[in-house]
């Protein structure tokens, strides 16, 4: 274990300063995105998501929320593994949420819309 200002650090690489942290939550958001895209590779509608301007504003808002989340868990002090496990979950966790919200019960759309395209 070593002290990391002021902070008990044991293993792993520590994260010191906010945009470290930010930017490793991105990553973790990234490959949680990049999971998900390929998960709706299958879907019929995944030329309409392709094509898309506005499914690629929200991956990319899910990513940069990935980053905000972690930094605000973390501020400037983080392990990396935790901080990118952090940005890993938080678009997994949005995803179910809105899936949630928008009923279990809602029937799919012929057309894509943003609620099928978070159920993946």
């Amino acid at each position: 274990m070593h002290i990391a200002g002021g902070l008990i650090m044991s293993g792993g690489v520590a994260l010191t300063t906010a945009l470290g942290v930010f930017l490793v939550g991105i990553f973790g958001g990234f490959v949680a995105e990049l999971v998900h895209w390929y998960g709706l590779r299958t879907n019929p509608r995944f030329p309409e998501y392709l094509k898309s301007a506005l499914y690629w504003i929200i991956t990319a808002l899910m990513i940069f929320v990935s980053g905000a989340f972690t930094w605000l868990n973390f501020g400037s002090q983080a392990q990396a593994l935790t901080a990118f496990q952090i940005g890993l979950l938080t678009p997994l966790i949005l995803q179910k949420v809105i899936a949630g919200a928008a009923g279990a019960e809602t029937a799919r759309s012929p057309r894509a819309n943003v609620t099928d395209f978070f159920r993946g």
